[in-house]
């Protein structure tokens, strides 16, 4: 499309004017621009706009208020442009304050310009000039030429006129011609320019319209330029500047590669040792953080001696230092029981001397109450000999009352020894009162067996008519459980007839409680009214009760009508009452009637109604169902479901879909494919794989007779096996056994080769005898009578 250069400040352009576009394309003039009917036409053919980022074709110039100076040269400060796009016919304004100029030949003109672009077509793209009231100012018409274009045809149309005909402009356009001469006369024509202008990116100049321009760079690493002229997207990798703490990208906004802080935590100083610490970028500087190291006293190498330190020292020259320290830490083991430990000074980094333990230390602990611990020397790192306590000291009791407790004084095996003895004293006490104590022989460790009372012993007597008298039972210490009549055994009555006056298992007295349930203890006093009963939990007579709300007095007499319950608090039964109006009731049959009650009637109501309830199901797959109007009791017409509705889903690649006939309910028949339709392969080479014309699935019926169904080794060791047409199963595999001739011998110098005796396994390859095996004489002395390895018969060289 053809369109109007823009006008605004400054259009910045890499060549122009040119009469001859790079690439291709030169205009023509015919006609003059004397006449504002007429006018002059410059037709421009053959014009390459695919080498260019942007190129125009018109009049460039600038301020000069009497429109006189139209310059060639690449307009700055206030130059103006005019721009209209689209394809309909655009006036295009004018500067300029007043309708007449200053001719320098002629006076004061009134001037009227325009310029108008027509395509090949005829149809007008964009004029310029000429609207009322704007007939004057600077001419300044650029045309804006569509990009990519390798032969473009357009014209555009000059026309000037003025209140004197030799006016400057005029004459201008008039006297335009191919070589682009102005025609001699009294005004200064040098400056008119009519001729083409164009930008490219990659010049290294930014034009209209490039966002910027870095010639040869445009599109590298060391340019957020594009190769297009436009700025490369924010966040773009850029060249790297070495600085590790920043980030090296395009910012979307300017060529220049950015350096600004980041990448917060990459190391940027590494450590020089395990003293020092590496710094890393901080995200918010593009300066690396000062150095810094371990503070002092921070753990580094051991360097194996116990009583120095090994630490940072913290300086700008970090280093793993090994003063002396840790004092208290052992740096001599001891050598025997009364050797003393060495521990550092902390003072000096070496061990202090060897020194023996006092003689308050005790180098041998007792091992047990009839042991002697032992102390050291003082001077000497050998514990003295062991020690025991005499025979017949007392040591620990063992618990057993009749035995004695005594060190048995051994040396080797100092130990607290238990015999028996101790005649006489207690060893079990009575555990209870049909126990008797037992006590010790004196000759035994072990207590006599434990003893009873006799059988005939009471341990407990009777405390009332509930209660049992309890006898030892001769073989256990304790008296038996105290035991108390049956449960539910008869005791004294105590006259109330909702007692149960029975023992209750296990209180001592005669018990009364709440019982016979179901006795009557007060009659009933109406038709509401109950008779009250012993409840079974309670000794005493309910209070006085009617009938519960629950019990119906007057039984309903038909569908709309209610039972009748008594209140529970009065005698008399209430007044007949009927169902709520709109209560549902039996229901007629008729799914198009409402079947509620009136609110007055006893009998149920069917009044037309219940709109949207189906009335008549559908009765086949190809029927619908029929609902109620709510106006009419009687249920629509019969209605069924169109002819492309499926009402029959395949079930089987061998079963077609069913469709409704839309006359009637039912789904037509089943059909299925003719039978011998081809369908679903199932692999196997022995089935034919056909539809039979009954079944929905694919048959896999045997076939295929004499086709190949397993190969065998291509010879006779193992033939191939082939359908036989009336199995679907491959014959079982055949093959000739082991040893079994396959290749017999061809002379006497040649091997008979067998099979291998196993599926697949070809005929093995012919073979002969090795050479100088001996074959059949020919009876000449003379020769070697051999086989030669290769060939059958016997060789007599």
């Amino acid at each position: 499309m053809l369109g109007v250069a823009g006008r605004a400040s400054a259009l910045t352009t890499t060549g122009g004017p040119v009469y001859t576009l790079p690439g291709g394309g030169s205009c023509a003039l015919s006609g003059t621009a004397a006449s504002a009917s007429t006018g002059g036409t410059w037709t421009c053919t053959g014009v390459n706009t695919s080498a260019h980022t942007h190129v125009y074709f018109g009049m460039r110039v600038d301020t000069n208020a009497n429109g006189n100076t139209m310059t060639g040269a690449t307009p700055s400060g206030g130059s103006v442009f005019s721009t209209v796009t689209g394809t309909t016919a655009t006036s295009i304004t004018y500067d300029g304050s007043t309708t007449t100029v200053a001719d320098q030949v002629n006076g004061t003109q009134t001037v009227t310009n325009q310029l108008v672009l027509t395509t090949n077509s005829g149809s007008v793209v964009a004029t310029g000039g000429n609207p009322p009231g704007n007939s004057n100012g600077v001419i300044g018409d650029l045309f804006s030429l569509p990009t990519g274009q390798s032969s473009l045809s357009f014209t555009v149309t000059g026309k000037i006129n003025a209140s004197a005909p030799t006016f400057a402009l005029q004459a201008a356009l008039t006297a335009y011609d191919s070589t682009h001469t102005p025609a001699s006369g009294a005004s200064d024509f040098s400056k008119v320019d009519l001729a083409f202008y164009y930008s490219d990116c990659g010049d290294g100049v930014v034009d209209s319209p490039e966002s910027c321009d870095d010639g040869a760079n445009n599109g590298t690493a060391g340019s957020c330029c594009t190769t297009t002229c436009t700025f490369k997207t924010s966040g773009t990798a850029c060249t790297d500047d070495g600085n590790v703490c920043t980030t090296d990208l395009c910012n979307g906004s300017s060529s220049v590669c950015q350096h600004a802080p980041g990448n917060s935590g990459t190391t940027c100083r590494g450590a020089v040792n395990e003293c020092d610490l590496a710094e890393a970028c901080t995200g918010s500087s593009s300066t690396c953080p000062a150095d810094v190291v371990k503070t002092a006293g921070t753990a580094c190498t051991d360097d194996g001696n116990v009583c120095t330190t090994d630490q940072c020292n913290g300086s700008a020259s970090p280093l793993c230092v090994h003063n002396p320290g840790n004092a208290g830490t052992t740096c001599r083991a001891t050598a025997g029981g009364c050797d003393a430990a060495e521990t550092c000074t902390g003072s000096s980094s070496t061990c202090p001397n060897d020194a023996f333990q006092p003689s308050t230390f005790t180098c041998r602990s007792a091992v047990n109450e009839c042991d002697l611990a032992e102390n050291c020397p003082g001077n000497s790192a050998a514990c003295p000999a062991d020690t025991v306590k005499s025979a017949g000291t007392a040591c620990t009791d063992d618990g057993n009352a009749c035995t004695t407790d005594q060190c048995n004084g051994s040396v080797a095996s100092p130990l607290c020894v238990h015999n028996p003895g101790n005649a006489g004293s207690t060893c079990r006490s009575a555990a209870g009162i049909c126990d008797v104590a037992e006590t010790c022989t004196g000759s035994s460790s072990t207590c006599p067996a434990d003893a009873f009372k006799s059988s005939t012993t009471l341990c407990r007597a009777s405390v009332g008519e509930c209660d049992l008298d309890e006898f030892c039972p001769g073989n256990s210490a304790s008296c038996p459980t105290d035991a108390k009549k049956a449960n539910g055994t008869a005791c004294t009555d105590d006259g109330n007839p909702c007692t149960a006056d029975q023992c209750n298992g296990t209180a001592d007295a005669c018990q009364h409680p709440a019982g016979n349930a179901g006795a009557t203890c007060r009659a009933s006093a109406g038709a509401c009214d109950v008779a009250e009963t012993c409840t079974g939990t309670s000794s005493t007579c309910p209070a006085d009760a009617f009938q519960s709300s629950t019990t119906v007095c007057r039984p309903s007499v038909d569908d709309c009508d209610l039972d009748d319950f008594c209140t529970g608090s009065s005698a008399t039964c209430p007044a007949d009452a009927k169902e709520a109006n709109g209560t549902a009731c039996t229901d007629d049959g008729n799914a198009c009637t409402t079947d509620t009650c009136d609110g007055t009637s006893d009998a149920c109501q069917h009044a037309a109604g219940n709109a949207g309830t189906v009335c008549r199901a559908a009765a086949g797959a190809c029927d619908v169902d029929e609902t109620c109007t709510g106006t009419s009791s009687t249920c629509p017409t019969d209605m069924f479901e169109p002819s492309f509705v499926v009402c029959r889903a395949s079930t089987g690649e061998c079963d077609p879909a069913e469709m409704c006939p839309g006359t009637g309910p039912s789904c037509p028949a089943d059909a299925k494919s003719p039978s011998g339709t081809a369908c679903g392969d199932d692999g196997n080479v022995c089935t034919t794989d056909l539809c039979d014309g009954t079944n929905s699935a694919c048959q896999h019926a045997a076939g295929n007779a004499g086709t190949v169904c397993r190969a065998g080794s291509s010879d006779a060791c193992d033939p191939d096996e082939v359908c036989t047409g009336a199995s679907s199963t491959c014959p079982p595999d055949v093959f000739l056994p082991i040893g079994v001739i396959c290749r017999p011998a061809a002379g006497e110098c040649d091997i008979a080769e067998g099979c291998g005796g196993l599926p697949g396994q070809a005929c093995g390859p012919d073979t002969k005898k090795a050479s100088g095996s001996l074959c059949t004489d020919d009876g000449n002395p003379c020769t070697s009578d051999t086989c030669n390895g290769t060939s059958d018969f016997c060789q007599h060289a």
